[in-house]
């Protein structure tokens, strides 16, 4: 089953509060359909991972707060690694949601700005001509094209694939250094006490069990990855085909 499909065929259910759930479980017995339908202590917002692809701002300093927090980052990881765990082929369902998570989240080490935020800034690239250095080696740039999985960007798959290889060639070290999500750091000393939170919610012994080996994160889909065999770059940040 596609993955959109099962956003529209399952029951949604948001709520103006923290926490919500984005399947029903009712009537199934199915370890899978337990763990789809665990409770997710998030903005209701973040349903929109659902559809996967490129994550665009979310021109709201308000919201982004809301959906950017360690509470929502352990328990969308928690039950990402459920749906992981007990949805034997399905991987895709939970990754989609984490994906787009470290997507939107992802913040410049320097100015700690949202990397969405620098990224909407570029000037656009006249049709036909490539994407200049100066951008397509800003390290939130370069990160989201290893990031983001190329099956789900339509029409800009190739353009995409094709800005990968020009990274490879041209700040390789941009996806190979040690420090891959600043963004993490800075939801660590912004959001300290939010992760009380995610404790009563969504089993924080486990969650801090697995935050420890958060930065290696993005390799979570990569197994789909069309480049997951290639060293360095894939295996540090490699999600899609």
């Amino acid at each position: 089953m596609l993955f959109s499909t099962f956003f529209f065929v399952s029951s949604l259910f948001l709520s103006a509060n923290a926490t919500f759930q984005l399947y029903d479980a009712q009537g199934k017995t199915d370890a899978c359909s337990f763990a789809l339908a665990d409770k997710i202590v998030c903005d209701h917002r973040i349903s929109r991972f659902f559809e996967g692809g490129w994550q665009g701002a979310i021109r709201s300093k308000i919201i982004m707060e809301m959906i950017c927090t360690e509470t929502c980052e352990l328990s969308l990881q928690y039950w990402h690694q459920q749906v992981d765990e007990t949805c034997s082929g399905k991987k895709e369902w939970g990754g989609q949601m984490w994906n787009g998570f470290n997507q939107t989240c992802d913040t410049d080490a320097k100015t700690e700005e949202y990397c969405n935020d620098i990224i909407g800034d570029f000037p656009q690239t006249p049709k036909g001509e490539e994407l200049p250095k100066k951008y397509l080696c800003e390290p939130c740039y370069a990160r989201r094209l290893f990031m983001v999985d190329l099956s789900k960007t339509g029409p800009d798959k190739d353009k995409f694939a094709d800005q990968r290889e020009r990274v490879r060639k041209e700040c390789p070290e941009l996806i190979t250094g040690p420090h891959l999500f600043p963004y993490r750091e800075a939801l660590r000393a912004n959001h300290s006490e939010a992760s009380s939170g995610a404790a009563s919610a969504t089993e924080s012994a486990d969650q801090t069990t697995a935050s420890s080996t958060i930065t290696t994160s993005s390799e979570t889909t990569s197994s789909d990855s069309d480049t997951s065999s290639e060293p360095n770059a894939a295996g540090k940040l490699e999600r899609g085909p």
